[in-house]
């Protein structure tokens, strides 16, 4: 039976989806978060959370052990709060402040090490950008992408990266085709990408998707609210989503959708028990086969 973890790295809560496209929440916590402000973006992989905290420049681990969920130092980081995993396990990590200048550095891991290699780059348009996401495979020989949607931007943009940035030749930048119906905000996120697709969202606008011909909304139900996140995954042969959804802005609500089949495989799901509003910028859902 296949089985995808769905990761909500907000409130360290988990489910999955069965081949019968079902979703059931495996474990949450809520013990040992740092704090908001400082770590505001994780990812999941192999039933672990990592997030990444600007403050104390550090990604965090945490896991299942027996009945408790535990935090754990993975590794020393930088002061940037853009954390992505690419969907070979491999974690990147934006260097500076998201306020300050446009992204030009990455510290990347490759899976199972704590041992950063240093990336440098320049963007072809500048801007600001909070949070970055990542795709394919940036240690390997066919290469990787750390995808960015900056503030003010219509394009998306993107670095890749093969053989873990060995050489300056191995570290690429570029644009993505296709505009933006409007330019992007200071919260703006790739759920996905290949060389030649993305699917994303600018917070409080719809999700839309470039399918190398045209930009098109993505999802069926519109501009969402404030909260940013989302993530896409196959299974079964059915393309599946799972996206924010609430009806107030800032909210830990979600929604996974089968796309092939145009139906809602789940609805009104919630990170925690929901009753905190005003305190969710982005539910951070990340995909992970587990069988």
């Amino acid at each position: 039976m296949k089985k995808i973890t769905l990761f909500a790295a907000a409130l360290f809560m988990a489910g999955s989806v069965f081949s019968a496209i079902t979703v059931e929440k495996l474990w949450e916590s809520t013990a040992n978060m740092p704090s908001g402000a400082d770590a505001k973006q994780g990812v999941g992989y192999d039933q672990t959370l990592y997030i990444q905290d600007k403050g104390a420049q550090k990604i965090y681990a945490f896991t299942k052990v027996g009945e408790t969920v535990t935090r754990s130092d993975y590794a020393a980081s930088a002061d940037g709060l853009g954390l992505a995993i690419d969907d070979a396990g491999n974690l990147a990590v934006r260097v500076g402040y998201f306020a300050s200048a446009t992204p030009n550095a990455l510290k990347i891991y490759k899976k199972g090490s704590t041992t950063a290699v240093d990336i440098t780059f320049a963007l072809p348009t500048p801007g600001r950008c909070d949070y970055n996401s990542a795709s394919g495979d940036i240690f390997s020989a066919e290469g990787g992408y750390v995808w960015f949607l900056c503030n003010t931007t219509t394009s998306v943009q993107y670095v890749k990266i093969c053989n873990g940035g060995e050489t300056p030749a191995d570290v690429t930048v570029g644009t993505m085709g296709g505009v933006l119906p409007a330019a992007a905000g200071t919260l703006s996120h790739i759920v996905t990408g290949t060389a030649t697709t993305w699917f994303g969202q600018s917070r409080s606008a719809d999700f839309y998707s470039w399918n190398g011909t045209e930009i098109l909304a993505a999802t069926p139900d519109g501009a969402k609210k404030s909260t940013l996140g989302g993530c896409a995954f196959t299974i079964g042969g059915k393309l599946v989503y799972a996206y924010n959804s609430g009806a107030k802005n800032y909210n830990s609500e979600f929604k996974v959708r089968n796309m092939t089949d145009g139906e809602d495989i789940a609805t009104g799901l919630m990170i925690g028990d929901g009753s905190a509003t005003n305190t969710a910028y982005a539910n951070w859902l990340t995909a992970s086969k587990i069988d």
